[in-house]
């Protein structure tokens, strides 16, 4: 996890123990099954140009899906879930990227989002997912073909958007995305003016990828 991530997912986890990992500065753990589940926040960095610790998070990752450990991955969490399992055939850096309050629509039954649609949350991201052979995509958006993904067979999920992210975070990536690219001619001001509060709808697609992974609370 990093920046606020951890205060963003904490409170909504199980009761009892809990680690938190800053990846970029921390070792991968020897063994995923030393956790009863995983949860991959969003990160600044990329899957599709990997620094050496994003290369090692993904084998761990890898590792979790193969040994039956939960996985839920939220944006870079999402893309690196992908990755970890479909090899770089899944992801790539989008044509342009997404930010804004998408609409989110099922493209199959997703366990994952029962109780939480109608849902827009805040997306914002460069690099996406590519639906492939074998991948179980269950949510869009219209400039995202991806939003949403299941691994048949283990108890793993991924999800693009943000439901997590309070409006000092929105307004951050606002600003930092207006810089950034100015070809996209984002309004930040508006970005953050039309924030809706996700809060509870981020609670329970934690309850439910909890309650799906059959890990104890």
């Amino acid at each position: 996890m990093e920046g606020d991530a951890p205060a963003n997912f904490l409170p909504h986890l199980p009761a009892g123990p809990q680690a938190v990992l800053q990846a970029p500065r921390q070792p991968m753990p020897a063994d995923p099954r030393d956790f009863s589940a995983l949860v991959i926040t969003g990160s600044a960095a990329s899957v599709v140009t990997p620094d050496p610790w994003v290369i090692a998070l993904r084998d761990f990752i890898a590792a979790a899906v193969e040994r039956g450990v939960p996985v839920l991955g939220v944006c870079f969490g999402h893309q690196l879930l992908a990755w970890a399992v479909y090899g770089d055939a899944a992801v790539r850096r989008a044509a342009r990227p997404e930010v804004g309050w998408p609409e989110i629509s099922l493209t199959a039954p997703a366990p994952l989002l029962e109780g939480v649609l109608p849902l827009r949350p805040f997306a914002s991201h460069a690099d996406e997912v590519l639906a492939v052979d074998g991948m179980e995509v269950f949510a869009r958006s219209a400039d995202c073909a991806v939003h949403g993904l299941k691994i048949p067979g283990a108890p793993a999920w991924g999800v693009q958007f943000h439901t997590e992210m309070g409006r000092p975070e929105v307004a951050q990536l606002a600003r930092y995305r207006q810089g950034k690219h100015p070809d996209l001619g984002l309004d930040a001001a508006r970005l953050i003016a039309d924030y809706r509060d996700t809060t509870a709808q981020n609670r329970r697609i934690l309850a439910n990828f909890f309650r799906l992974g059959q890990v104890a609370g």
